[in-house]
């Protein structure tokens, strides 16, 4: 009983922290390519700090997934396109984390 009471309130905390955690400072976008039929993923930095970032892709259809590390600077904004190894879709899942914010979640529209 004991343990369990401690599992829910380890558990309670967690949530709390992560809930406290400011939003993500990066806003993504995407533009049609200009090679292929796909878009291409825009990551902007809208603070004055360089933004390291972990963007996880997942395409449901053929269920593949990859993962890319960017660093984002001030200001900026990075790509990911088929150039970068990934051609992003409709109902793309896209995943950006970093230890220090709240994750963001998106979805390329159909």
């Amino acid at each position: 009983m004991k343990k369990t009471l401690l599992a829910v309130l380890l558990l309670a905390f967690i949530g709390n922290a992560l809930a406290a955690l400011p939003e993500m400072p990066i806003k993504v976008t995407y533009r049609k390519a200009l090679l292929n039929d796909g878009y291409v993923l825009q990551f902007h930095n809208i603070s004055e700090s360089i933004i390291p970032i972990k963007v996880t892709l997942e395409n449901p259809q053929t269920e593949t997934t990859n993962v890319f590390r960017l660093n984002v600077d001030a200001f900026k904004l990075k790509e990911i396109g088929s150039v970068q190894g990934w051609t992003a879709l409709p109902g793309d899942k896209i995943t950006v984390e970093n230890a220090d914010f709240q994750t963001l979640r998106a979805e390329i529209k159909k």
